[in-house]
């Protein structure tokens, strides 16, 4: 369950409904207000969710805010006393947005726990298969996602930009039409893939697909360039008023420098943009901590040489940031999950290390920022400012079917005034 803690926030009535202001506690009555769930978030299918909220003064502000998670996490569990073998193919089913991911991480945990040397023909086919699911679910956040967000559509929704811009979603279907098939080519099928196996990979693709993927890749190519035109223009104009902007560390593979989605080391730079870390994979409990809160399934790593100092921003604390920002801050340049088994090969720890969680405290620290900037100084709180709240939330392009691995996306809003609850929902 997604868990967001609201603070105190002026009464001014929601959706364009006027309010009704209760004469016992001169707050805004329940039933005139309504936050309708977190949407448009790539592994989640939000329904059946309209709660009511109670507002407080016109004198009181935004106190605080944060995102909880309070899915039980079962997936590690469900790995311990398997044999690691069964693992690439385990792990691939946690999330059909992100399968690819789990699958050929947990694979390359394993060649390197039995000592395996991949052969580089299986090693460029991994990395292909690899690159294509990048396209396929990149086009789906950026475009799909984020895109009604940054362009501030009146309806944030793909379907609202079909009607502005139908032949760009076209296109937009069609290339990840491609990637999805370049995928299956290379992985059997695009989504669970079990291709990859301890020291390889068990097929490989013929001359014909070979050249049907270059045709497809070099359209993917072109579509790319285009895309950082139209996300240029978006992502300037939206960033004239930003009021999610934070400083922290970032985290990202490299591969001599340059920057790599399949292999490499870790290399961490901190808020000025200088190289702190670089560490092998094998070595990442070494420099990252995690910290458990007794009200979030998802955990909260740090930086262990900067220490946990809470959800806290800047050069002293330890949270720092991956994905594709943190790419292009850490690396130099371009070109163009932990786990241990006894003695009969049975997982006896696992530790899914997954992107959505490393994101977990700057997450909250957007989405507090956010509210603050936006919902504080008596606001109008409509429909608009409410989606502006998400667009933090969303911006990440967070996974929590990988972060908590759980069904239920079931919302609970708690609302606060200091440290007394005034309402859950």
């Amino acid at each position: 369950m997604d868990h967001f803690i609201l603070g105190s926030l002026p009464p001014r009535g929601i959706f364009g409904k006027e309010s009704t202001v209760c004469d016992e506690c001169d707050r805004i009555k329940p039933e005139d207000i309504s936050i309708e769930e977190v949407k448009r978030i790539g592994s989640k299918d939000w329904s059946e969710i309209d709660p009511k909220v109670c507002f407080l003064s016109d004198e009181e502000i935004y106190e605080r805010v944060q995102k909880e998670i309070v899915d039980p996490v079962a997936f590690e569990k469900f790995c311990i006393g398997r044999d690691v073998m069964e693992m690439p193919r385990i792990t691939s089913a946690i999330c059909g947005f992100c399968s690819w991911a789990h699958h050929l991480a947990s694979v390359k945990a394993v060649d390197n726990l039995l000592g395996k040397n991949v052969p580089e023909p299986a090693e460029k086919l991994r990395e292909l298969g690899y690159c294509a699911h990048i396209l396929h679910s990149h086009l789906a956040h950026m475009y799909l996602l984020a895109l009604p967000d940054f362009l501030q559509l009146k309806e944030k929704n793909v379907f609202h930009l079909m009607k502005e811009n139908p032949s760009l979603v076209r296109d937009i279907l069609e290339k990840r039409r491609y990637s999805y098939f370049i995928q299956e080519m290379v992985g059997g099928k695009a989504i669970h893939p079990v291709f990859a196996i301890p020291g390889g990979v068990s097929k490989s693709i013929s001359e014909k697909e070979r050249t049907k993927i270059e045709e497809m890749s070099r359209e993917l190519v072109d579509f790319s360039k285009k895309s950082i035109e139209v996300f240029m223009e978006a992502t300037l104009k939206f960033r004239e008023n930003d009021p999610y902007y934070h400083e922290t560390h970032y985290m990202s593979l490299v591969k001599n420098g340059k920057l790599n989605f399949y292999s490499g080391k870790i290399r961490v730079v901190n808020t000025e943009g200088k190289k702190i870390h670089e560490f092998s994979p094998e070595e990442y409990s070494d420099y990252i901590g995690e910290v458990v809160k007794d009200w979030s399934y998802t955990k909260f790593p740090y930086l262990r040489e900067m220490g946990w100092k809470g959800l806290t921003w800047g050069k002293e604390s330890g949270i720092f940031r991956v994905g594709p920002l943190a790419r292009m801050n850490v690396c130099e340049r371009m070109e163009t999950e932990g786990a241990e088994v006894d003695e009969e090969g049975r997982v006896t720890f696992v530790n899914l290390i997954v992107p959505t969680t490393e994101n977990n405290p700057s997450i909250c620290i957007s989405v507090k920022k956010g509210a603050e900037e936006l919902l504080s100084n008596g606001k109008r709180i409509d429909r608009n400012i409410l989606n502006k709240i998400e667009v933090a939330f969303r911006a990440y392009d967070p996974c929590l079917a990988c972060s908590t691995h759980n069904l239920d996306q079931s919302i609970r809003v708690e609302i606060f005034h200091g440290s007394e609850l005034v309402k859950t929902l």
